[in-house]
Formats: structure tokens, C-alpha cells, sequence
């Protein structure tokens, strides 16, 4: 009987650790922060561009709006800024923030990116240095 507790225990601990795993790895990774992870464990490594965003029908388009930049962030350091609409990485068109989500995290830390986004004035392209989401 001691046995079989024991090994229940230590499957028990197994579980835990896929758990705790799995949290870091997907844990409220928000695509919000174009990249971060929001958990109070140790975040697993990602690429990272600092802005909150949300989904937008502007003009008829599909697009990225930009809410928040995090401070000292690559966004913040290529002057992204709160009210632009993030419209391509690189010449990707980007119309949902999943799909931003997805090509900044395809991307390695101090990998240079060029976001383009559309403001009052216009398009413009800034240039970006990606880095981890660790990286202070």
C-alpha cells in the first residue's frame, strides 16, 4: 500500500510539472503584448515587441490597433505609439493580432524587423530590434 502511494505521489509531481511547464510555455501568453507572457512562474523564452493591441475594422480593413506601448520596449524604442494601426511586419500584411502574435514570435531576439503602421499623416515604417521577453 506505502508503494503504491508513493508512486501515485510522484505521478502526482509529474502532472504538477507538465502543468507548470505547459503554463509557461503557453500560460497567459497574450497577444496583446505582441509577444509577452503575463505568469507569476519562470516565462519560457520569447521574442518580444511591447505593444497591447486589439482587433479593428478600420475603413473596411481588418487591422491592428495599438493601445498601449510598454515601456522600454522595442516598440516603445522605434517609436511606436499609442493609436497607430500595425498593418505589416516586413512586407506581411497583418490584420489580426494573432497573426502578429505569430510573425514577431517566428523571430529570434536582435532579429531587425521593419512594422509599418498607418497614422493620420500616413503609412510609415519603423524599424525595429526585436528581443526577449527576459531580456531587461
Amino acid at each position: 500500500m506505502l508503494s503504491r502511494c508513493f508512486v501515485s505521489a510522484k505521478f502526482i509531481t509529474v502532472v504538477i510539472v507538465l502543468l507548470i511547464a505547459m503554463h509557461c510555455d503557453v500560460g497567459e501568453t497574450n497577444a496583446q503584448y505582441g509577444g509577452s507572457v503575463e505568469s507569476t512562474a519562470v516565462p519560457s523564452r520569447h521574442t518580444f515587441l511591447g505593444v497591447k493591441t486589439e482587433d479593428v475594422l478600420h475603413n473596411n480593413v481588418n487591422m491592428v490597433h495599438v493601445f498601449s506601448v510598454v515601456r522600454d520596449s522595442p516598440a516603445g524604442a522605434a517609436e511606436i505609439m499609442v493609436g497607430d494601426f500595425i498593418t505589416k511586419i516586413d512586407h506581411i500584411q497583418i490584420s489580426n493580432t494573432a497573426q502578429l502574435l505569430h510573425e514577431v514570435r517566428s523571430r529570434k531576439p536582435g532579429d531587425r524587423i521593419v512594422v509599418t503602421v498607418l497614422r493620420p499623416e500616413g503609412e510609415v515604417r519603423l524599424p525595429v530590434v526585436l528581443r526577449d521577453i527576459a531580456d531587461p
